[in-house]
């Protein structure tokens, strides 16, 4: 069998041009350009598909939990009663109960940010922007410090509210902060 006459054979079935075709003229550089631009709408349109497909799957997903969602909760409940676990495995996947943290969740910004500037001002976070080039990490140093202290022209500055400070003022304190709601700790139901 003679290999040269197979791969010749398989260069015209997979482009359909002969296996001396080769780019030489405006023609055939055209050619190729033609065939490169329906490769990339193929892959486009394949995408494009994939992402309509994806979207119908996820809104499929969301009315079979909005129908069955609380049956299954409630089988995995009765699955679990009297069992350490707080999940199990089924052969398509798995379902079950993971532990929410208390947390604290922001409901009015400006009343949050007020409270925090009176209340903790440990929490709240001044970020400077200045318009500088090239400088030396001293030289920034003493700029931003300067720029405390004295007003400049060309900074920005933001105050930012550190959560994280609040958070933990919270949990030591109990104390919740104007502008923010208190959510409990939960277990929440899960498939997957």
């Amino acid at each position: 069998m003679n290999t040269e006459t197979t791969e010749e054979q398989e260069i015209e079935e997979t482009f359909g041009v002969p296996a001396t075709f080769g780019i030489s003229d405006d023609r055939s550089a055209e050619w190729l350009l033609r065939k490169l631009n329906e490769c990339d709408g193929a892959a486009e349109r394949a995408q494009k598909w994939a992402q309509e497909i994806a979207e119908d799957c996820a809104k499929e997903k969301k009315r079979l939990l909005e129908r069955f969602g609380v049956e299954l909760e409630r089988y995995t409940l009765e699955q679990l009663e009297g069992k350490k676990s707080k999940s199990f495995k089924l052969p398509s996947g798995t379902v079950g109960f993971r532990s929410q943290a208390e947390k604290l969740v922001v409901t009015n910004e400006i009343e949050y940010s007020k409270w925090a500037k009176e209340n903790l001002p440990s929490a709240i976070e001044t970020q400077l922007s200045l318009i500088v080039e090239d400088l030396s990490d001293a030289a920034k140093t003493a700029l931003r410090d300067f720029a405390a202290h004295h007003e400049l022209p060309n900074a920005e500055f933001k105050q930012t509210v550190k959560k994280s400070v609040i958070n933990e003022f919270f949990k030591h304190n109990g104390v919740l902060p104007d502008g923010c709601e208190y959510v409990p700790p939960t277990e929440k139901f899960f498939v997957k």
